[in-house]
Formats: structure tokens, sequence, C-alpha cells
């Protein structure tokens, strides 16, 4: 760290210089001051609805809600807008802590919880970051720096938040619960608590209807902290992920960048085609997989019947039809195409669809969910690994002498 701090050469400099940092320290500061919350809150908090009473002077919030049993409590919005993004009397997805909720409450929307907090931790950082990387002369490891706070900051979350569905796999209890409504895909959720009681909490985003069954999962001495059992690890999951490329996609642009830079300007076309054709296949490849996921963890199975085969001259693709839990009659084809067909007029199928998309219903076969995931995942692996292995042939090719460079070109 003493080997980054620079060397003025006057006192206006180091006095400028400090200055800055000091001010980006105590911007950073107010921020994380005001992120403490919404982080705790995020990794243990209780999902609950309150109610708008009242909008403070006409456009921050005040909102009510009730803990168990029956406690009331109020808090005023952090964020407001005019005109007002709440109206008196509606609804509102909370977050409280349990143990003081009274001192710990949110909205839970990214305004109230991430936008001031994020603002200002973000503006610090940079005057911060900034500073040193003007100042300093080591501009490759202040770049590395910079770049990777991102990806620390949301791994650093994601790993915090493995606590909660850990504690709650290990002591939760499962019961069946019922979407009681949706409101902008986000579903309440009602379920029996441990003495009869009926407990209500707010979900994830996700395809879910009116009246529908889900299986909950909630913590016995504190019934409101729940989850939709196919909810528990999805967000912890997504958020390690995303940090973990945020954290090793700048090591390893960094590197190649400082002590190759020339060389991979010039990189040759296909190791650059290769590399975005592989950045393409494993997208999809993962879309793929987490439309999978979802239909087997929230989709709903019913009967299918395969009506007919469509050819496009060299390929069959099953023609399905089904109805939904309501009545209506749905067809679709199968994505996947075969010659012989695989299926022939009459067979019986088992369908998969959203709740709330049955268009997008998927044959619950290895075909029908896991082909296209496993195939577009392995040649994105294989593409990957060509480019790489291009790009290192690339950068183990010593670099011509000037004195061959000029025999080259006279």
């Amino acid at each position: 760290m003493r080997q980054l701090l620079p060397q003025f050469r006057n006192i206006a400099t180091r006095t400028a210089f400090w200055c800055c940092l000091l001010i980006g320290g105590i911007i950073a500061g107010r921020g994380v001051q005001l992120g403490y919350p919404s982080i705790h809150l995020a990794i243990s908090g209780v999902r609950s609805q309150g109610k708008v009473i009242k909008n403070e002077e006409g456009i921050s919030p005040v909102i009510e809600f009730q803990t168990a049993p029956n406690d009331t409590y109020t808090f005023t919005s952090r964020t407001g807008s005019d005109p007002p993004e709440f109206s008196v009397g509606e609804t509102a997805p909370i977050l409280y802590d349990a143990e003081a909720p009274d001192q710990y409450a949110v909205i839970r929307s990214f305004d109230d919880m991430w936008l001031w907090p994020g603002l200002l931790s973000g503006f610090g950082l940079t005057i911060i970051l900034g500073t040193f990387l003007v100042a300093s002369e080591h501009k490759g490891v202040l770049f590395l720096l910079i770049s990777l706070v991102p990806g620390v900051a949301v791994l650093s979350a994601g790993l915090a938040g493995v606590g909660t569905p850990f504690h709650l796999s290990r002591k939760g209890v499962t019961v069946e619960g019922k979407v009681a409504k949706v409101k902008d895909r986000i579903p309440l959720v009602e379920f029996q608590g441990p003495y009869g009681e009926t407990v209500t909490f707010i979900g994830d985003s996700g395809d879910f209807l009116p009246d529908r069954p889900v299986t909950v999962i909630y913590d016995p001495d504190h019934p409101q902290h729940a989850f939709i059992r196919s909810q528990l690890w999805s967000n912890s999951i997504m958020a390690i992920g995303i940090g973990a490329v945020g954290v090793v996609a700048p090591l390893l642009l960094t590197y190649f960048f400082f002590h190759h830079p020339t060389r991979i300007l010039v990189g040759s076309f296909w190791t650059v085609l290769l590399g975005v054709l592989a950045i393409a296949s494993l997208s999809y490849a993962a879309w793929s997989l987490n439309k999978a996921l979802n239909a087997e963890s929230g989709g709903v199975q019913v009967a299918g019947l395969v009506i007919r085969n469509n050819s496009d001259g060299e390929v069959y693709y099953p023609v399905v039809e089904f109805h939904t839990t309501d009545g209506t009659d749905v067809k679709f084809i199968g994505p996947i195409g075969s010659n012989p067909a695989d299926y022939q007029e009459g067979d019986a199928v088992t369908v998969l669809y959203p709740p709330q998309h049955p268009d997008q219903a998927m044959i619950r076969s290895f075909e029908g969910l896991w082909l296209r995931p496993v195939a577009l995942g392995s040649i994105g692996l294989i593409l990957a690994f060509a480019s790489f292995c291009l790009l290192r042939s690339r950068l183990g090719e010593p670099e011509p002498l000037e004195g061959d460079a000029l025999a080259a070109h006279p």
C-alpha cells in the first residue's frame, strides 16, 4: 500500500490529495451508514406487508405494519416522489427486523433500500479511487482495485445471504401455503402458522396465479420469516454467480491487458469470433437452464397429447395439446425435432407450463427440458476452450526483433 501512495513535489499537491481522500471517505462512509439497515434486512429481515397511512410532506410515504402478536409499528420511507408513488390506503411490501421492528424497517424496493446508499457509496469510492488513479504511477494495480469493487460487493452480499436459507433448510418448517393475490408478478402468500394463525408474507417475483398452492418454509420462532420453497436459494446463488464473474473477469482482463496489451489489441479474428460465439452460446444455455429449473420447481404439471407432427422436410416436431387447470385448451410445438419422429400421433406426454404463461409450455422429458442447455453449454465450453487456446498460442509467439522487422520490410 505504501508503494501505491504517490510522491509529491510540494505541499499543495499533497494537501489536495489528502483533502480529496477525506471528502471521498466521508461521502462513502455516509453511504455505508445508510446502507447498513438495508444489508441487515436483506439478509435476515422478515418479509411482510404494510399500509400507507399518509404521505409525509406530500412525498414520502408513512407505512404502518403489524408483527406477531398484532403489535403495530410505523416508519417513514427514506425516499419519496412528487407525485407520491404510493396512495394513502395502498399496501406496500416491507422488510423489518423481528427483534427490533421499531428501528429497522424499509419498503422492499430498490429506491428505499439501495438508491441513496448506492449513490453516496459509489460517489465516495469514485472520488477515492479516482484520486489514487490520477496521482499514482501504479495504474494497473489501481485499475484492478476499481474494477473489483462491484464484483466483491455482490459476491459478499451473496455469501452473507446464504446464512438465512441455510438456517431455514436445517430448522425451518415446510407447509403448504396459498397465493392470496399477485401484484406486478409479486405474490402475497398465506399459510397456517405453528399455532393455527394465518401468516402472510411477500415472495419474490415469478409466474404465479391467485389461489394456487405453493410450498412454504418458515422459521418456527418467527413464522413471518418465510420463503416460497423453490425460491429459498435463488437470490443467494444468483448473487454469488454474478459476483464471482465480477471478480474473475477483471482479474483475467487486467492480467492479459497489462501484460500483453499490444497482442490483445491485435488479436486474431478467429480468437475474437470464437470468444463472442462462446459467450452467446453459454448465455443462451444459462437462459434455457433457468427456464427448465423454473418449470421443474414452480410449473404446473398436466397431461398432454401429441395430435400431429410438423415437418420442415427433414425433421419432425411434435404438436402437443393440453388443458390448463382452468380448462383452457392450449397447443404448442416442441422445440426439439428428430428424424424419424420421437412421438407418434396419439402419444401421451407430460407437460409443464408456467402458471401465468401456458403458451411457454414444455414436454417434461430430457429432450424437452435439458437437451438445449446441455448441448448449448457444451458447445459454449468447447468454443471458449478453443478461443483460449488460440489466445495462448498467440501470446506464446515471440515478438519479432526490431532487426527482423526491418529485414522483412526494407
